[in-house]
């Protein structure tokens, strides 16, 4: 969650680089795969020196749960059905 907060701060201040000359959308798109290089490569780091503390299984849950909260979500709200047949 904290790479998408710092995603959705470089999108607001990335509008500045007009001023320099630059193009924004270049900026973005070059600053996004600069941070998101940089948060795998700690996620790695962390991986290679403490392979003990990781757990997938920690992660397993929430995705599940994201991902039938949306399928939930849809089928009420985008097809307009209780999901029930």
């Amino acid at each position: 969650m904290h790479h998408l907060d710092e995603m959705d701060k470089l999108r607001e201040g990335i509008g500045l680089q007009a001023y320099g000359q630059k193009d924004p959308l270049v900026e973005y798109k070059m600053s996004g795969y600069e941070m998101f290089d940089a948060m795998t490569a700690s996620i790695r780091k962390q991986l290679v020196e403490h392979p003990e503390e990781f757990d997938p299984r920690g992660y397993l849950k929430p995705a599940r749960q994201a991902v039938k909260d949306m399928v939930q979500h849809k089928i009420k709200h985008v097809l307009g059905c209780s999901g029930k047949a």
